[in-house]
């Protein structure tokens, strides 16, 4: 059927066409007044729009496909096949955060870097592992905020005395007490180790710097009472007949300077600093590994046996929908659509202008062509 001038036309005899009742679907049917033969006018846009919107209803839920379509589940990825190619993406405003916490998430041989504040996330980046420059190519997206809190990854304490080096670093409480647990173990041998143990498990009761100031004390206490003990050396014979030491009791040691170490950076208890006061500081990156890590494993798991580029897409959609002001999945369609012939004009644009160089395609051989032959 044909449209010609707001006039609805038939496609075989071309006599005007009349409304004929709707479909099944809820849409206009038209019947020519001259053959009889009757139609229905789609929509492209309407169609798309709603594969976009199933798409993103099955992608970010746990719902397999057949709760989301009536149709198969292998019709509609046919009919969503073209949704992969949408790439949503957080616009930087240059706005000034107050706190940022940023965290990474492994997902097959790739990592996510994650940048948020409390409320939303604010930007990622894809990197093949946790670096230094993997982390700068994060941070630089986003001017200095006062506070950042971190778990002190690889690579990170560095990026971040390079990229926002008056910015005031909150290392991760749990992440702290994670790390001592893993060199003294969940029930330590000496009574040094259950000691410092203990010690470490108060951290997180913390809420005031008058506590904090006896923490600290106590530290220095169990140092003094130890110290001797972390000094204790080891000699051991090597293959070729030398000696070598090492310190008897070094997971103790390595515990105990990984504590010493944030209490003198000043990185241990920054929340309860008085130039923050005006701000709640979070003492963890409990808001990033859990609102964000772990529910993104929870969809990954959902959707197990996707390959790469289509889990990337996932957490792409996912983070996108936990930003500030997220777009709609019609809206991505519609921001991919005109980024797509964007696109094509700067290439047609182009390969339209005189550069000098030999054209692509030609009608053919000029007329001053003349053929070589070899005897």
């Amino acid at each position: 059927m044909a449209k010609t001038n707001g006039i609805k036309r038939c496609s075989i005899c071309g006599q005007h066409l009349k409304k004929n009742g709707k479909s099944a679907a809820g849409s206009q049917r038209w019947k020519c007044t001259s053959c009889h033969a009757g139609t229905s006018f789609e929509r492209p846009d309407n169609r798309r729009n709603a594969q976009v919107n199933q798409f993103a209803a099955w992608l970010l839920s746990t719902r397999p496909q057949a709760q989301v379509t009536a149709a198969s589940d292998r019709s509609f990825r046919r009919n969503t096949a073209w949704c992969w190619h949408i790439i949503p993406l957080i616009p930087l405003t240059g706005e000034v955060y107050d706190e940022i916490l940023i965290d990474g998430i492994h997902i097959g041989k790739m990592v996510c870097l994650i940048a948020r504040t409390p409320q939303f996330v604010v930007g990622w980046y894809w990197a093949q592992s946790e670096s230094t420059e993997t982390w700068r190519a994060l941070l630089n997206q986003f001017p200095p905020p006062r506070v950042v809190v971190c778990d002190g990854g690889t690579g990170m304490n560095s990026a971040l005395r390079m990229a926002w080096p008056h910015t005031k670093i909150q290392r991760c409480l749990y992440h702290v007490q994670a790390h001592v647990r893993s060199k003294l173990t969940m029930n330590p041998r000496l009574l040094a180790g259950q000691r410092l143990a203990v010690l470490t498990k108060n951290l997180t009761p913390i809420t005031s710097a008058e506590e904090a100031i006896l923490w600290t004390k106590s530290l220095n206490l169990w140092y003094r009472d130890w110290a001797q003990m972390l000094k204790e050396r080891t000699y051991i014979s090597t293959k070729n007949g030398r000696t070598r030491w090492e310190y008897t009791h070094k997971n103790l040691r390595n515990a105990y300077f990984h504590l010493e170490h944030l209490v003198i950076k000043n990185q241990m208890f920054t929340f309860l600093e008085p130039n923050l006061a005006d701000l709640t500081v979070d003492r963890t990156t409990n808001y990033l590994e859990g609102r964000i890590n772990s529910q993104l494993r929870t969809l990954l798991k959902a959707h197990r046996g996707m390959p790469f580029t289509q889990q990337q897409r996932l957490v792409e959609w996912y983070l996108h929908s936990r930003s500030q002001f997220p777009m709609t999945p019609k809206e991505l369609a519609q921001q991919a659509k005109e980024t797509h012939h964007q696109i094509q004009n700067q290439v047609q644009t182009i390969n339209d202008s005189d550069i000098g160089q030999p054209a692509l395609y030609d009608t053919g051989l000029g007329e001053d062509f003349q053929w070589t032959t070899t005897s």
